[in-house]
C-alpha cells in the first residue's frame, strides 16, 4: 500500500492522529508534550500506511521520524497515576544528582583556586 500525508495534532497526551496516540524519541527528547501542556497543541504533517501501526512525522527539513502508537490510559486509571509518580521520582533523583554534582565541582574548584 501506498504513504499517505494527513495532518496530525501535538498534543499533552502524545501525537493525536486518527483516534491513537503516538509518541517517538525526537517528541520526548525536544519535550514536545510539555510544550503542548505549555502553550497548546500544534499540527503536523504525518505520512502514514493503513496496514502499519505506526506513523511518520514529517520535520521541516523533509526527514521523518518514525512514531509508534502509544496505549491511551484513561485519567482515572491505577496504571496512569503509578506511571506518573514513577516520573515524579525520576525527575527528584535527577534535580538531586545534578545538586550533588554542581557542589562537588564548586568544592573543587574552591579547593584549587586557594
Amino acid at each position: 500500500m501506498e504513504d499517505k500525508l494527513d495532518i496530525g495534532i501535538v498534543t499533552q497526551y502524545g501525537i493525536w492522529f486518527r483516534g491513537n496516540l503516538y509518541s517517538c524519541s525526537l517528541a520526548i527528547h525536544e519535550k514536545w508534550f510539555e510544550r503542548a501542556r505549555q502553550i497548546g497543541g500544534w499540527p503536523l504533517t504525518v505520512k502514514y500506511n493503513d496496514s502499519e501501526d505506526q506513523i511518520h512525522v514529517v520535520l521541516e527539513n523533509g526527514a521523518a521520524e518514525n512514531c509508534s502508537r502509544i496505549e491511551h490510559l484513561s485519567r482515572d486509571s491505577g496504571k496512569l497515576m503509578a506511571y506518573y509518580l514513577e516520573i515524579q521520582k525520576l525527575m527528584g533523583l535527577r534535580k538531586e544528582l545534578l545538586e550533588r554534582k554542581t557542589n562537588d565541582e564548586d568544592r573543587f574548584s574552591d579547593k584549587h583556586l586557594r
